[in-house]
């Protein structure tokens, strides 16, 4: 059985390849049962219902749509999750982000955001990193935030950096003044930077 994980949790991605499959069939099912019930009816395919369930084939053939676009990526692998969450400590952290934009998308395996600083890894496809931290820090500055962002390819090089962020995590958010979003309120300034890039990821 696949575990439910909300965005910016492991496993986000593949819970939502099995949660859009399911939500695709049911949406083909809906108008054919429709159309087969009517055809039976009737006894022709001339009729009202038939119209209906064709219209009703197109929000199924645009979830279809959205199901091979997951398959497109992946989720973090377990070994790479486990190997991450030894080193996080306790810095915020964010799964298996799938940035969109209009010119290339980056699959974000992790983020870490310490004070104003974000550091993600990006494994899959051979990324843009500098276009991917373009749109992080575009997005984040239009939301009256500031931050220092880095994309990483390389493993191990991203556990190292997870380990300097983490023994100097009070250094680093000790010079950070707390900024509030009204949406929400009760959140530190690294949950709201998440906030940020989740609003802006599949």
């Amino acid at each position: 059985m696949i575990k439910k994980a909300g965005k910016g949790q492991a496993g986000y991605i593949s819970y939502e390849r099995f949660r859009r499959i399911v939500r695709t069939v049911i949406l083909f099912l809906i108008p054919f049962a429709a159309f087969t019930v009517s055809l039976i009816y009737y006894g022709t395919r001339q009729n009202i219902i038939t119209v209906v369930s064709m219209i009703g084939m197109i929000p199924a053939c645009m979830s279809a749509v959205s199901v091979v676009m997951v398959f497109t990526i992946r989720s973090i692998p377990k070994d790479t999750l486990k190997r991450i969450e030894e080193r996080a400590g306790d810095l915020a952290m964010a799964y298996e982000l799938y940035m969109t934009n209009y010119d290339k998308n980056t699959l974000l395996d992790a983020v870490a955001v310490c004070g104003d600083t974000i550091v993600a890894l990006a494994t899959y496809k051979k990324p843009d990193r500098k276009e991917a931290e373009a749109h992080m820090l575009k997005m984040i500055r239009a939301a009256g935030f500031r931050a220092n962002v880095t994309v990483m390819d390389n493993e191990s090089k991203f556990l190292e950096r997870l380990t300097s962020l983490s023994a100097h995590a009070a250094d680093i958010r000790s010079g950070i003044l707390p900024r509030k979003d009204s949406r929400y309120p009760e959140d530190s300034y690294e949950e709201q930077l998440i906030h940020i890039l989740m609003t802006a990821s599949l």
